[in-house]
């Protein structure tokens, strides 16, 4: 699983390419997605054409209405707004942003989807200028904000938010099976075509398997505050610590979050990573959440598994 920056582009995906997998019974295919690939392994027989086009029709319509890397999707069009005037927004928008609204209620702030400015200010995000100041909700179709200078940077939730209605969609269009990796989101849902669950390798920071899960059903979602640049004191990540308004602690390496809603597990991910490599494991055992922390100490890497994550380990 790719630790790589949760970034979304434009002419989002694209390169459709199909081939065999190690495993019998299965076919690959994947393509260009949110600023890097989408995977899927699904049975031998199944039309992988039709699954490109329903991954890559959801893709689409997600990015166009909250990528904050295209002027015209409709996230861009309420931050430049610069207003506290209801912005009217689709369904899809309103979605994520409830998403990412209750992903920030639960974890007290830790995911904060206003902190774009700041990332923007390391240089890893569009989302420049503005405030990370005043509260936003939604009010019907329309969003609203109480400081005009808020802006919203969904990108640590959309991923997950399109991977539930890719496998939705594709359950209704009845692929019986599929693994979709949405850059390094990843959900499972019916059996393996071999007659055994599916199985998710997550990675060791560096290279390597650090372990092998069985999903059951659940997202899985992995963010890791690597090294990603330097702000002339030294090196800094791409993930913002919304309390402390400055990178990520790069001593936690990786958090894998597993939940029921890719959303969740998405936004989960990222501010587990947020908080850092003592308050993140502890944050994680309050809510409860399931989670495998991958941490650099003095003794080299260490891990800390949280609530039932250590039940879906099989290697």
């Amino acid at each position: 699983m790719a630790l790589t920056r949760r970034t979304m582009l434009a002419g989002a995906a694209a390169a459709l390419t199909v081939r065999p997998v190690w495993a019998g019974g299965t076919r690959a295919l994947g393509g260009r997605a949110f600023g890097g690939m989408w995977r899927a392994v699904v049975s031998e027989g199944t039309d992988v054409a039709r699954v490109a086009a329903t991954v890559e029709a959801v893709v689409a319509e997600v990015d166009r209405a909250v990528s904050p890397w295209r002027a015209d999707s409709e996230i861009a069009a309420f931050n430049a707004a610069g207003t506290t005037a209801p912005h009217p927004v689709g369904p899809i928008a309103a979605a994520v942003v409830g998403a990412a609204a209750h992903a920030a209620d639960r974890t007290g702030g830790a995911f904060d989807p206003r902190v774009g400015p700041v990332v923007a200010l390391y240089g890893f995000g569009p989302v420049r200028g503005g405030r990370v100041a005043g509260a936003y909700r939604l009010d019907g179709a329309a969003l609203v904000r109480s400081d005009p200078g808020l802006t919203l940077d969904l990108c640590g939730v959309a991923k997950g938010w399109a991977l539930d209605r890719i496998g939705a969609a594709l359950a209704a269009e009845g692929v019986g099976g599929a693994l979709i990796d949405l850059g390094g989101d990843l959900r499972a849902f019916g059996g393996h075509p071999a007659g055994r669950p599916w199985q998710v390798a997550i990675e060791r920071p560096g290279g390597g398997v650090q372990r092998i899960l069985d999903p059951r059903g659940l997202a899985v979602a992995t963010s890791g505050p690597a090294v990603q640049g330097h702000d002339g004191r030294g090196a800094v990540s791409h993930i913002v610590d919304p309390a402390a308004r400055r990178p990520a602690d790069t001593r936690l390496r990786a958090v894998t979050v597993l939940h029921p809603d890719g959303a969740q597990a998405d936004a989960l991910a990222t501010g587990l990573a947020a908080a850092g490599p003592v308050e993140g494991p502890a944050l994680a055992r309050d809510l409860g959440v399931a989670a495998l922390f991958q941490i650099r100490s003095s003794d080299g890497l260490t891990e800390t598994a949280t609530g039932t994550f250590a039940t879906h380990v099989v290697a």
